[in-house]
């Protein structure tokens, strides 16, 4: 337990030094022990610093190292996805129209330094819908508290207003990809804590069905990745060329006999292509635009990421019909 404590206390120290990212451990790869499966209350005390804000919902862990099926990266209970980054993530329910139409959960963390007053932070997450989902929302977001939310004893909806949040209509219904939620807001001071979900109530959440598969789980439920809060200058400074990379786009998917990639920004990008098995099968560098014949592909999913200068600045699924 000593250790324990000394480690924390080390990495809240060094990320402080470095006033990089706000949010301890938002990639998910720092934790206690590999996720045993689904329990009553959740599984996120495997994970470092993060927490479930409430004793009745059950919000979860996802770890490549899952010693059960239901928990494991990248194939788990709710379907197929590989980590934005590294081997975990996790995930929340967030909607549903049948009887746990109610039923929220949250991610909660707080945060490695309080907000200033009037000043300007950017933050971004990655989220996907799980494959098998009945129902898929473009209610999703991250409120910044200035008291620690936690022991609830409901799972209802939080009814807040967060600061940062998906835009109204784009429905979050994409199972290959992840995607991209981001936007600078200035804060009133205070804020220690994060809060990740559907803050909604079920009047004003937006449902819509997805096609039915095997297996359908009643929800809307979104894996969360790569989770982060820096402070920038200014609410209008800085965050155009953070966006740059959600412009990269990749079409048809599913593919059958070409996979073509194009890109609004004019610098040198590399597109990767992995099986399922994590062995490389592609790589090809473009400005712009590339075509790629993957016609030898054996159908089936494949992985793919795409990196900039500085490194990784896409990943999802392609499908091979």
């Amino acid at each position: 337990m000593n250790k324990r404590i000394y480690l924390i206390t080390l990495l809240l120290a060094c990320r402080i030094c470095n006033a990089q990212n706000i949010v301890p451990n938002g990639d998910f790869e720092l934790f206690y022990g590999c996720p045993q499966g689904f329990q009553s209350a959740g599984n996120l005390d495997s994970l470092l610093y993060w927490i479930n804000p409430s004793t009745v919902a059950t919000p979860d862990y996802f770890n490549q190292c899952g010693t059960s099926p239901y928990v494991g990266v990248p194939s788990n209970i709710l379907g197929f996805q590989p980590a934005y980054s590294g081997v975990a993530y996790c995930g929340v329910w967030s909607a549903s129209i049948l009887g746990l139409s109610k039923y929220r959960e949250y991610l909660a963390v707080p945060l490695l330094d309080t907000l200033t007053a009037d000043s300007c932070y950017y933050f971004q997450m990655y989220v996907s819908l799980g494959n098998r989902c009945m129902y898929a929302t473009d209610d999703f977001g991250a409120y910044f508290s200035d008291t620690i939310i936690s022991g609830l004893t409901h799972s209802n909806a939080l009814g807040k207003s967060p600061q940062v949040k998906n835009p109204q209509g784009n429905i979050l219904n994409d199972t290959l990809n992840w995607t991209l939620i981001s936007g600078s807001f200035i804060a009133a001071g205070g804020e220690i804590q994060l809060i990740i979900g559907n803050f909604k109530k079920d009047s004003n959440t937006t449902v819509i069905s997805m096609p039915w598969v095997a297996g359908q789980n009643p929800s809307a439920y979104y894996y969360v990745d790569n989770v982060s809060l820096i402070k920038i200058s200014g609410c209008n400074t800085g965050v155009n060329e953070i966006k740059v990379n959600s412009l990269i786009k990749l079409f048809p998917n599913p593919m059958s006999d070409k996979l073509n990639v194009t890109s609004s920004s004019n610098e040198l990008l590399e597109i990767i292509i992995y099986d399922v098995a994590s062995r490389k099968i592609l790589q090809q560098k473009f400005a712009n635009s590339v075509t790629l014949s993957i016609e030898q592909l054996a159908k089936g999913i494949y992985i793919y990421e795409i990196r900039d200068r500085n490194g990784l600045c896409k990943k999802g699924k392609v499908v091979k019909d």
